[in-house]
């Protein structure tokens, strides 16, 4: 069994119905012997991870970035839902504002440091997820991807 962490895209990069999205990810999952899930709370893939994981009874870690984040309004339900359903709430600051952008990097590092491997659903641009997965090949974190078309 294995601790998971998940890095992915947010929702204007996803291209594949979330159902199918949400499939792929169990289906990993399962391949990979999750018996939890780190997300990061980010409207996209963290919140549908998220949710893919409590469907297959796996507790997942809500991994706020900051105590006053709440997301975004179009995913303010989801993210509700995450919190109400996380097995453990961790927050990286204790501001109700945002406190810049080097929150993320310090979020993505704590999830990837307590994991045994890294899930990434990534179609291999730049950004967030793309610096999440060179944090985990830097300190040996095995990655797995999940084709996202």
């Amino acid at each position: 069994m294995a601790a998971i962490a998940v890095t992915g895209h947010r929702p204007e990069k996803l291209v594949l119905p979330e159902r199918e999205i949400m499939n792929r990810t169990q289906h990993a999952l399962h391949n990979l012997g999750a018996n939890l899930v780190y997300q990061g709370m980010a409207a996209g893939y963290d919140l549908l991870a998220a949710r893919a994981a409590w469907e297959l009874g796996i507790p997942f870690v809500a991994c706020l970035p900051w105590r006053g984040w709440n997301g975004r309004k179009d995913w303010r339900a989801r993210h509700v839902w995450a919190l109400k359903n996380a097995f453990e709430i961790v927050e990286f600051d204790t501001s109700m504002k945002y406190p810049g952008p080097y929150i993320f990097q310090v979020r993505n590092e704590y999830m990837i440091d307590k994991s045994d491997q890294l899930l990434a659903f990534w179609d291999g641009t730049p950004g967030g997820t793309h610096n999440a997965i060179g944090y985990a090949e830097s300190k040996n974190v095995f990655v797995s991807y999940i084709e996202t078309t």
